[in-house]
């Protein structure tokens, strides 16, 4: 049965046709290796959607000026506090968006992983993504790209946020001509706070999916080790096997 994944949010994902090559020889690893001692790992990687990201921030920081400034009369100074809050207090989007980009910068390599962070580090992804591929390679006789890299839709979220970013600017416009509902700006700003918080989720979710997959995958390879040696087989056969798992190993 061919091993794989579901996509994990609804951010489109280019398809990849150009397989991963073979390791690099040393003296490529070597110059990658000093550069990161003397540059930082940063100088090496980009967040692909950082543009994207500053665009969407620029159109939060108009917006929250535009409703500072405010002088129309059918705006309710509640309502305007609770947009402010919303778009830039405690807990909201431009907190969210913070925490995004660290997400995204983290999953791109210019930040290193951490093993308190729940988002993966690149060298993490590119590790796994490479056990996955050989286990399907063994498994299903196939040949391609690292999957787990297509999974992390954050890298691959650019046309996502330019759509937030059009958002942001047809709120601009109804503030500034006085027509705006700044209830129901509200309501669209939270909605574009928990789009960002799921593609966290999905992309987080979907990685631990994959190591998931690589640990089912070593314990069936050390139950086959097990069940060939006589006290792993008596454990097996007598207190912890199913005929189910037991019948795989007789047939």
């Amino acid at each position: 049965m061919p091993i794989g994944f579901p996509i994990p949010s609804s951010v489109p994902i280019p398809e990849v046709s150009t397989p991963v090559g073979s390791s690099p020889i040393n003296s490529k690893v070597q110059d990658i290796f000093q550069d990161m001692v003397e540059n930082g790992q940063a100088s090496l990687f980009r967040n692909p959607v950082i543009g994207n990201i500053n665009q969407l921030s620029s159109g939060i920081t108009g917006l929250s000026d535009a409703i500072t400034n405010s002088t129309c009369l059918n705006y309710s100074s509640e309502d305007k506090t609770n947009l402010l809050t919303a778009l830039t207090g405690t807990g909201g989007l431009s907190e969210q968006i913070t925490a995004f980009t660290t997400h995204v910068d983290t999953l791109s390599g210019v930040i290193a992983g951490s093993a308190g962070n729940a988002t993966p580090g690149l060298e993490r992804i590119l590790s796994v993504g490479r056990s996955i591929k050989d286990l399907v390679n063994t498994v299903d006789q196939a040949s391609g790209c690292l999957g787990v890299l297509g999974g992390m839709t954050g890298l691959f979220s650019g046309k996502t946020l330019d759509g937030y970013s059009s958002q942001i600017a047809a709120m601009l416009e109804s503030v500034n001509g006085c027509l705006a509902d700044l209830i129901a700006i509200i309501d669209e700003i939270n909605a574009i706070k928990a789009a960002l918080a799921a593609i966290i989720a999905a992309d987080q979710n979907f990685f631990n999916q994959a190591l998931e997959t690589l640990r089912q995958a070593a314990l069936a390879s050390l139950l086959d080790y097990m069940y060939n040696d006589p006290c792993g087989r008596f454990l097996l056969e007598s207190q912890i096997g199913q005929n189910t798992l037991l019948s795989k190993f007789t047939r």
